[in-house]
């Protein structure tokens, strides 16, 4: 299910001109195909890349990176392939001399070391590297879109990295590039320290201190890494039952928990908090396994999994049973299961909870009234497990990522896909927010997986180098088809930074334009309700575009869907014909600017009437016999201002 994000007009000539623009890119790469590489010099690049990285920085002091929006990005998306999946050990190295344009060099990598500054761009940034292994050679390194890891842009976090497989191009200005559409295609190098025995054991505690200064000091990334290497450096050639050994790694993955919570890895974050229990006997180590316990809990609860949050939560009681943390997180937790059991949601305390500074609910997903099921004519969808009322809820989603308009992280890009040459609106936050989860969240990634994309990618999740693979074309494919917008929740939406969310059950329900459901938004909580009685075993459906006008609504479900639609009421609307249907659309026109104008509290007499000859006039443009079970909704929005404007004349007679 999906519906449509945000519209945004272009003019002719800016359609034309996006569409140029990728026409000349196109020809560029066309010609340069399996061309080989020419020699480039370091200081020339490195100038170029501070020339570059100084207007970027130029132009975000005189209007914020983030709020200069007067000009959208634009990106061509379509031209797929797939990430690399081999471990590090089974490619071949290689050198910068030996690259070949638009080219994939399947079966090889690249050991590089940055040289230049980062250029920060608002759909990707660039550096300047040179081969680590053969100096005075220099190339351009773009990572295009998502080029975020852990709160930090990547390429200002190293200097020495590896590409796997790379894949040499051309940049969108026509220059040579190593780009990166993959996250997972580059491995990042830290130097590290080689130590064992009591050399290593001392350098680990030395990590320890590093990472918890780094901590105190709210460095992250720093933190996360020094505890990384402490770990790494302590549990190298000592076995792991020696004493001091346990209790200096325990601390270290007790303390790195910490910090992956902080950073939103709740996977590493859970395995790093039950990896430090040591199950003694005495106070003190009681104290701490509880404190791991609870991070162990936290950790489950943001997975959603509320089954093991509850356990470790009652661990942690059990350890320490006056501990007021445990006992709020139980009840938190066991509301949670209520809700995920169907057993109900208190709306209204959890719109009382919601604000801009919270837009996202604290609550589970019940989707026990469903199933998701192979439909005779649209593929995968979803169908009812019980009979459902009118009325009643159908499914309750919390979204698996959202973005909102007032974020910093929300944001759109114009795209033009060369699949079948259309410009499209892209939630590229949404995008970016959940490339991260995923890589934070590997456990996660076989949900997204699972939803419809044009280009199929990953089957399921791979691991290679330590690292989840993320294919992000697919991923790109799903948000356009299954990703849509919550609408304004708090205050106008900016249509340059969209609100925008996926949610996962509620994207296997299928179009009908006289669906079976509707929806409401309480923050990131979708309700779905009945808006008919459906049977066990009815397939569920919802609209995703509700425009009156059946040309409208066939071209939005063709751009965005890819499908025509040949419902019993887009039929009856062709048939319509294109008189009807203009003077129904200059009605409606009437009719919205009228309750733009007009507020039905207090409206007259005459007032009313006009509004009466509006609907009398709308009327007369849907043929009684062939609309007879079809929905007008032409005069949905008049029909409820009348019932608010004559609901309140009454209550006036009455007083």
């Amino acid at each position: 299910m999906a519906s449509p994000l945000t519209t945004i007009y272009m003019t002719q000539e800016q359609d034309k001109e996006l569409r140029a623009k990728i026409q000349t890119r196109q020809q560029r790469w066309d010609e340069a195909q399996d061309r080989q590489r020419e020699h480039r010099d370091p200081k020339s690049l490195v100038s170029q890349a501070i020339a570059a990285a100084l207007l970027s920085d130029m132009a975000e002091a005189t209007c914020g990176q983030e709020n200069n929006t007067d000009r959208m990005p634009a990106l061509e998306v379509g031209r797929t392939y797939m990430p690399s999946t081999s471990q590090l050990q089974d490619l071949k190295s290689m050198r910068l001399s030996e690259l070949l344009l638009n080219t994939h060099h399947r079966g090889r990598s690249l050991n590089l070391k940055r040289i230049g500054p980062v250029v920060l761009q608002k759909a990707s940034s660039w550096t300047v590297v040179e081969d680590a292994e053969e100096k005075g050679d220099a190339e351009r390194l773009e990572i295009v879109l998502h080029d975020e890891s852990r709160g930090e842009r990547i390429l200002e976090s190293c200097t020495n990295m590896i590409i796997k497989e790379p894949f040499f191009t051309l940049s969108d200005g026509g220059e040579p590039t190593l780009r990166i559409d993959h996250p997972s295609d580059l491995l990042t190098r830290s130097s590290g320290v080689d130590g064992n025995d009591e050399l290593g054991f001392t350098h680990a505690a030395k990590y320890k201190t590093k990472g918890n200064l780094a901590l105190r000091q709210g460095d992250l990334s720093a933190a996360h890494s020094c505890y990384t290497q402490g770990l790494d450096i302590a549990l190298k050639d000592r076995p792991v039952e020696d004493d001091e050994t346990h209790e200096l790694a325990s601390d270290i993955y007790r303390n790195r928990s910490h910090v992956n919570l902080l950073l939103y890895r709740f996977d590493e974050a859970l395995t790093d908090a039950l990896s430090s229990v040591n199950h003694r006997t005495d106070d003190r180590s009681k104290s701490l396994d509880a404190k791991a316990y609870f991070r162990a809990g936290c950790a489950a609860y943001r997975l959603e999994d509320w089954h093991k949050a509850k356990e470790y939560f009652s661990n942690q009681q059990e350890l320490t049973p006056e501990d007021r943390d445990a006992k709020l997180y139980l009840r938190k937790t066991e509301a949670r299961l209520r809700e995920q059991n169907g057993l109900g949601y208190n709306f209204q305390k959890l719109k009382a909870s919601l604000s801009r500074s919270q837009p996202r609910v604290d609550a589970a997903t019940y989707t026990g009234n469903t199933a998701i099921s192979q439909t005779p004519i649209h593929g995968q969808g979803l169908s009812a497990t019980n009979d459902i009322a009118s009325g009643d809820i159908v499914l309750c989603e919390k979204a698996f990522c959202t973005v909102w308009s007032h974020e910093a992280t929300a944001w759109t890009t114009m795209t033009l896909d060369i699949r079948d040459n259309r410009i499209r609106a892209f939630p590229a936050g949404l995008a970016k927010s959940l490339v991260q989860k995923l890589l934070n969240n590997p456990s996660q990634i076989g949900k997204i997986q699972s939803l419809f994309s044009d280009h199929k990618g990953l089957k399921h999740l791979i691991m290679s180098d330590g690292k989840p693979i993320i294919d992000t074309f697919q991923l790109h494919d799903i948000m356009c088809r299954n990703a849509f917008s919550p609408g304004p929740q708090f205050g106008e939406e900016d249509v340059r930074r969209a609100s925008a969310g996926l949610w996962i059950r509620a994207s296997y329900m299928n179009h009908s334009c006289v669906p079976n459901t509707t929806r409401e938004f309480v923050g990131d909580l979708m309700v779905v309700r009945a808006s008919r009685d459906i049977k066990a075993g009815d397939e569920i459906t919802h609209i995703y575009d509700d425009s009156s006008d059946v040309d409208v609504r066939a071209e939005s479900l063709m751009r965005t869907w890819g499908f025509v639609c040949a419902c019993p009421r887009c039929r009856t609307g062709r048939e319509d014909g294109v008189e009807v249907r203009a003077r129904r659309r200059d009605l409606e026109e009437r009719a919205n600017a009228f309750i733009e104008r007009e507020n039905p509290r207090g409206a007259s007499g005459l007032v009313i009437r006009k509004a009466e000859n509006l609907v009398r006039a709308i009327e007369t443009t849907y043929d009684v016999e062939r609309y007879r079970d079809l929905p007008r909704p032409a005069l949905t929005r008049l029909n409820s201002w009348l019932a608010a404007a004559r609901a309140r004349k009454n209550r006036n007679r009455e007083i």
